[in-house]
């Protein structure tokens, strides 16, 4: 059988996130705009994540509409892990999160 085709597709996404070596991850949060609003201007998020990956980021955190301003060279050195539910405090429950994107959504960015 072959090796790759044993190893289950949660053991290969791991594989992008953590460090063989350390067994460790560093992974960023940056899905704070959909609960705050747009923390820095899209210019601002891309170097901030060049940043991220320039100084041993191994991956960052977000909702689909903050990935759509990410270039796909800047997350070269990142994995991307898409956010895909989350809250406002603007709602009338601040705690209450919702579904904002599917796995598809996810997958497609």
């Amino acid at each position: 059988m072959n090796a790759l085709l044993s190893v289950s597709g949660k053991a290969l996404r791991m594989r992008r996130v953590v460090r063989a070596a350390s067994g460790k991850c560093l992974m960023v949060p940056l899905d704070h705009s959909l609960a705050d609003g747009p923390i820095a201007h899209p210019q601002q998020l891309r170097q901030l994540v060049g940043d991220i990956a320039a100084h041993g980021g191994d991956a960052i955190v977000v909702h689909r509409g903050r990935a759509r301003f990410l270039a796909p060279d800047v997350l070269s050195d990142l994995a991307l892990v898409v956010h895909l539910n989350g809250c406002t405090r603007y709602a009338e429950d601040a705690n209450a999160k919702t579904l904002f994107a599917s796995v598809e959504d996810a997958l497609a960015i």
